[in-house]
């Protein structure tokens, strides 16, 4: 038996018809700003997947709340659990909604990105595969912890791990101790090394 088709977004619809998911707001909408011809084509590509506008699409023609996704790996760790509060506490004063979603224990990890992007305005990524998701529709999306080097446009924050290791070290140092180990389960060996030098 199979499952439920995935219901079309206004991405979908964007991608078919060629234009963007603001061009698709405004011809659902019938707002002013685009052709006939490109009303048209909008309408035909929605009729084709059978599209109907999500709450979200119809908070931003109604300037709604934005709503922000932030996918970290495991929300037990209180590392992401402290990285989803400020978050939260960021997109407060913006009066935005922060839909959180975990990674790791999802069935299928490699999705969780994709699928909350279709429910969302904008997109933070922590250690998730989020590149894919990067201009579809003109969503923006912001990775976490990646090098300028992993994705093609902008939207990467770099931590400074080599610092925070040097800082780590100095109130270690100034603490007493003289031979610090790290115990991390996940990307430990390069934060390892990162002290090491930085204690040297």
């Amino acid at each position: 038996m199979s499952g439920t088709p995935r219901r079309a977004t206004i991405i979908d619809v964007a991608e078919q018809a060629g234009v963007s998911r603001q061009t698709v707001s405004r011809a659902m909408n019938d707002l002013p700003g685009i052709s006939a011809p490109t009303r048209e084509k909008v309408l035909e590509a929605a009729k084709a997947l059978n599209y109907r506008p999500s709450r979200f699409g119809r908070g931003l023609v109604e300037q709604g709340p934005v709503t922000v996704g932030l996918v970290v790996e495991d929300l037990s760790n209180a590392y992401f659990a402290e990285l989803g509060a400020a978050v939260v506490r960021a997109c407060a004063p913006h009066g935005w909604n922060v839909v959180l979603a975990e990674a790791m224990n999802a069935p299928r990890p490699e999705q969780v990105a994709g699928d909350l992007a279709r429910r969302v305005d904008a997109l933070v990524g922590y250690g998730v595969l989020t590149a894919d998701i990067r201009g579809r529709g003109g969503m923006p999306v912001v990775h976490l912890d990646a090098r300028p080097s992993h994705l093609e446009a902008g939207g990467v924050v770099e931590l400074a791990r080599d610092g925070a290791m040097a800082d780590l070290a100095a109130h270690l140092g100034q603490a007493g101790a003289r031979r610090p180990l790290v115990l991390d389960l996940i990307g430990g060996l390069g934060r390892a090394r990162s002290l090491a030098l930085a204690a040297a």
